[in-house]
């Protein structure tokens, strides 16, 4: 099942478009709380990992 987060694109897309982002929109299955959602990644994108305990 894929979730994507629909803000989280339009910010994708506007900075695409400004150039602050890469192109390549490289799709990728993460796992959250036991759930498979999917990202998209761009050259240029800051990611931050955490961990819940």
């Amino acid at each position: 099942m894929e979730r994507r987060k629909p803000l989280n694109d339009l910010v994708r897309t506007v900075y695409q478009e400004q150039g602050k982002l890469g192109t390549e929109n490289i799709l990728t299955e993460c796992v959250v709380s036991n759930q498979s959602l999917y990202f998209a990644f761009s050259k240029g994108e800051l990611v931050r990992l955490t961990k819940n305990e």
